[in-house]
């Protein structure tokens, strides 16, 4: 019977060592899980913390999209609560002082979707959407071959959202057939042809009025000293043939340039059309020209 009591006890003894020697390694992981959890969530606290101060740092000099970035890490569930709180909250006034631009693109008047749109450097995908950019200045490009490339500074202040850009590409004319020269009218009022012999006519009874006026005179003169007051007819005949052809003469003359100076008064107006010449001076080298176009 005392043999039997011993051989239990020794039998639980074993027992309880055997336990202790299974029980150890397992409190030992468990205890190290518990540090190294400790320590990975000390490790994300830090992250939270410094994106936090990040993000303050960052909107306070405008950087609106790294700030953006730096609010939904310090915004996860593994945060405080505290700063999850503050990190919502600049979220929400952040994106609404995020200054956004959206694009529009023609050729001739009509939507080019196949247009190519950047800014500073950066693809845009959708040109509908807000395109968010920090406030500031940015250079914005359309490429639309066969078209020449057209770039654009773009200055954006904080809020203002959906600032519409437009882009107008022109297609490239046809060859314009050769036109001919312009034609200016020319106004004029020649002379006509008639008015130089009438006026010749006219100059040639004045003269021959002088002529014969004065030759009447003297021969007035003569009769006066030789048979004046008892001229006869015969005697005065000369005289008076003279003074009666200056008086058709002068007449005739009068009546030539009365009519010449009605016809060139009245002379109808002439309009006609004429080739535009340019006068222009061509330097070549150590010499000049003048150089007239136009058609002749």
């Amino acid at each position: 019977m005392a043999r039997l009591l011993c051989n239990r006890s020794a039998l639980a003894a074993a027992l309880m060592v055997a336990s202790a020697v299974v029980t150890a390694p397992v409190h030992a992981e468990e205890a190290r899980a518990t540090e190294a959890g400790e320590e990975g969530g000390d490790t994300a606290r830090q992250k939270c913390f410094a994106a936090h101060g990040e993000a303050q740092e960052l909107r306070k000099n405008g950087k609106l999209l790294e700030a953006q970035a730096q609010l939904q890490l310090c915004s996860r569930a593994e945060c405080p609560g505290v700063i999850i709180e503050d990190c919502g909250r600049w979220m929400g006034d952040v994106e609404a002082a995020t200054p956004s631009m959206v694009f529009e693109v023609t050729v001739d008047g009509k939507d080019a979707p196949d247009a190519t749109i950047t800014v500073d450097g950066v693809l845009v995908e959708d040109k509908v959407r807000g395109f968010q950019v920090n406030p500031g200045s940015h250079t914005v490009r359309a490429t639309l071959p066969p078209h020449e490339a057209i770039t654009r500074t773009v200055t954006l202040p904080a809020g203002q959202r959906m600032r519409l850009v437009s882009f107008e590409f022109q297609s490239s004319p046809a060859a314009a057939a050769p036109q001919a020269p312009p034609m200016t009218e020319k106004v004029s009022r020649p002379t006509p042809t008639v008015v130089y012999p009438l006026l010749g006519l006219g100059i040639a009874g004045l003269a021959t009025y002088g002529v014969l006026a004065g030759l009447g005179k003297s021969e007035q003169g003569r009769l006066e000293e030789s048979c004046a007051p008892n001229c006869t007819d015969d005697d005065m005949s000369n005289m008076k043939r003279m003074y009666l052809i200056g008086d058709i003469s002068a007449g005739a003359g009068a009546a030539a340039l009365l009519t010449a100076g009605i016809i060139y008064l009245v002379r109808p107006t002439v309009r006609e059309s004429v080739p535009q010449v340019s006068v222009a001076v061509d330097p070549r080298g150590d010499s000049f020209g003048i150089m007239a176009t136009g058609s002749f």
